[in-house]
């Protein structure tokens, strides 16, 4: 009996912050002054257009086009070191009015500049632009939604593997460069729960009653969609997050070792000169293993 009364009042409970409860949008964010979003909004209307295959063009008609892009991967550069916030709106139509196809094309343009300089030999500007693409699929999502964070995730792997085979090739000036860029975008990244806050407000705001409705046993029974994305989301996030950490930390025992003559022979070797702190697994939640990368 009294197990049928506390479910009942938790329907009832459910039910009221349906009907209920208020569902305003907040305000809109504050921007930064000079927000890197607008600069990567820009550089993407520079950009000359590449094929979808654009992995398999030949080098000899890449090297102009990659030319051409110069000026907007400069501007990309720009706002990779401004404050970085992806305007939100907490309209029905906010998704027909996004730029993920323009951040798209910017990562591709990133990385088939990589990829010339690559094979010119150019090993640090190759791994400077894999850099880029990791701090820009960070910095084009922060301030967004779950599918922000998706678009993210798809970004940076962009990055990551090119980025990986570089470094044993590059100086130590060069790895202290991409590490840079590297920490920059780690530490202005935002805790999950904000993410997670944003979106359940966006469901909220934009869903009509019977959508709404439908969430109070889905919720009961622990299979609230939005949740349930996040959680999956959350676990992606931390996966790659382990991977980037561990990337900073193979570019910090590169530079160690160009400088020093020997490998890294354990923390001490490259904190604080390299890394300020010893990375924590965000998985594991304990010290990340030295030589783990």
């Amino acid at each position: 009996m009294w197990a049928g009364g506390i479910a009942a009042f938790v329907i009832l409970l459910c039910l009221a912050q349906v009907f209920v409860a208020p569902k305003f949008a907040p305000p809109p964010a504050i921007m930064p002054v000079r927000n890197g979003y607008d600069d990567f909004v820009k550089a993407s209307s520079l950009l000359a257009p590449l094929d979808p295959d654009w992995d398999a063009i030949p080098l000899a008609r890449l090297r102009p086009l990659m030319a051409s892009n110069a000026p907007a991967l400069a501007l990309v550069h720009l706002g990779l070191t401004r404050e970085c916030r992806t305007p939100l709106a907490y309209t029905p139509d906010y998704f027909a009015t996004n730029d993920f196809g323009r951040l798209r094309n910017v990562a591709v343009a990133l990385a088939a500049d990589a990829k010339v300089a690559e094979a010119d030999n150019r090993f640090g500007d190759a791994a400077f632009d894999d850099a880029s693409i990791i701090a820009f699929g960070r910095e084009s999502a922060r301030g967004g939604l779950l599918i922000h964070s998706l678009v993210q995730i798809a970004i940076v792997s962009l990055g990551v593997k090119p980025l990986q085979r570089e470094t044993p090739r590059l100086t130590a000036e060069e790895s202290r460069r991409c590490l840079r860029l590297l920490q920059k975008s780690e530490s202005d990244a935002e805790p999950f729960n904000r993410i997670r806050k944003r979106e359940e407000i966006y469901a909220e705001t934009i869903d009509p009653i019977k959508v709404r409705l439908l969430r109070v046993p889905l919720r009961l029974l622990g299979r609230d969609p939005v949740l349930a994305t996040a959680r999956k989301t959350e676990i992606r996030l931390k996966a790659q997050s382990l991977t980037l950490l561990n990337l900073e930390a193979a570019l910090a025992a590169q530079a160690f070792q160009m400088e020093n003559g020997r490998a890294a022979a354990g923390w001490n070797d490259l904190v604080p000169a390299y890394l300020p702190a010893i990375p924590t697994n965000p998985v594991l939640t304990q010290p990340l293993s030295f030589g783990a990368w």
